[in-house]
């Protein structure tokens, strides 16, 4: 049972593309161009709003100033002072194409934004200064997160079926890659003579990571050398020489990103030595035999859990990928199925649980570390956020101009 509370309406005219949540306010942004901010607890009225932009994507505060505000607008970024929104205090136009995605690291004033080149821009958010240009992705960057308790390091993922971990305070080019095409094949057929559990009828299920390779096995490829050119480094092994079939993947980056960092390292020095495990795949059968969608796993949504030992990837295919390290390493841990369509957006509440949501208009919470299957929440709408600190007060924007508070506790 779901209790719903509150329906924050009388603000937005289109769609509620995305939430963010401080101590004191939540921030909305829409299709129609304005942001909206709301008291979580009290009114469904807005207390305040800025003026109509083009729509907006994506926003966010400023997590040691919650009296800053984000957002992006087509390739634009603005930078809101609550104290004063008649207009924006600053306006940055550092990213290629349009913003997909922003989030702020906490303690050291960095902004990363990705877009739809496949880039994303590390920016100093006190000068407007770019620090650093990751280009990894060979298709539109969907999403970009800091990870928590490991400062160093950026995860993104994107249309071309790739979670990236990537050291954006070093050379910018120590990374993992992890080809969900590969791990959702493994996990689903891995076995062509096993028989498949997964029953379409079923509401949520889980497969972890053991049909091949313990998820602890992959190959992590680091660099020591640093380079700003934007040319193409060909590696001599070849493409595929760094790949790890099986649960985890991992392979070298052949392309180089447009560096404008500061950091320095001797230039005569030797990448260290990768390694990588050749493990077998069986073939896989027909992938309708499963009940899940044969859409190809492009990334959607990337959440981190607080403590950063967990990271989950929502996919086009409807499944959310779950990773796990207490390290500075990630490795596959499960795959969780339950969604029907794409899992558009994910919120992590603590270390134990897990909301997603989809445009197969549901909600799913997910207790982890439990062999619990997902309970299921109907929504009436493609579900495009979410926000909330503690079960009690779970913040859903979706394609409509409402804004709804629920209460997954009772869940």
């Amino acid at each position: 049972m779901v209790s719903t509370t509150v329906f924050l309406s009388r603000g937005h005219t289109d769609s509620v593309t995305t939430l963010a949540l401080s101590d004191r306010l939540l921030a909305s942004g829409g299709d129609d161009g304005n942001i909206y901010f709301w008291s979580p607890s009290q009114s469904n009225f807005p207390l305040q709003f800025t003026p109509r932009q083009a729509p907006c994507s994506t926003v966010k505060f400023h997590p040691d100033n919650p009296e800053i505000l984000y957002s992006a607008h087509g390739r634009y970024i603005n930078t809101w002072d609550l104290r004063c929104l008649r207009a924006p205090v600053v306006v940055w136009n550092v990213n290629e194409d349009e913003v997909n995605s922003i989030d702020v690291l906490k303690d050291e004033a960095r902004l990363a934004a990705a877009d739809d080149s496949g880039a994303v821009q590390v920016i100093d958010v006190n000068s407007g200064n770019i620090i650093r240009t990751l280009k990894k992705h060979d298709n539109i960057c969907s999403v970009a997160k800091f990870r928590p308790k490991r400062t160093w390091q950026l995860i993104s993922g994107g249309l071309d079926c790739r979670v990236i971990v990537s050291d954006w305070k070093g050379t910018g080019r120590g990374v993992i890659i992890f080809e969900l095409d590969e791990i959702v094949s493994s996990n689903l057929f891995g076995d062509s003579h096993s028989p498949i559990n997964y029953q379409p009828h079923e509401l949520s299920n889980r497969g972890s990571s053991d049909s091949h390779a313990s998820s602890s096995d992959y190959a992590e490829v680091e660099y020591d050398e640093f380079d700003e050119t934007d040319e193409d480094v060909e590696d001599d092994d070849g493409p595929d020489s760094h790949r790890l079939l099986g649960d985890i993947h991992s392979t070298e980056q052949d392309q180089t990103e447009a560096d404008t960092s500061d950091v320095s390292s001797d230039p005569n020095a030797e990448p260290l030595e990768s390694t990588s495990v050749q493990v077998t795949v069986m073939p896989a059968p027909d992938t309708w035999r499963s009940g899940i969608p044969v859409n190809p796993p492009m990334v959607h949504s990337i959440a981190c859990s607080a403590s950063g030992d967990f990271v989950a990837a929502g996919l086009e295919k409807s499944t959310i990928e779950l990773f796990a390290g207490d390290g500075k390493r990630l490795a596959h841990l499960e795959s969780l199925y339950g969604h029907r369509r794409a899992v558009s957006t994910l919120l992590f509440i603590g270390d134990d649980h897990l909301i997603s949501g989809g445009n197969d208009y549901s909600l799913f919470l997910w207790t982890l570390g439990s062999d619990t299957e997902g309970q299921r929440i109907s929504h009436d709408a493609k579900v495009n956020a979410i926000e909330g600190k503690e079960l009690q007060k779970i913040f859903i924007a979706d394609y409509s101009p409402v804004i709804r508070l629920l209460d997954m506790s009772l869940c």
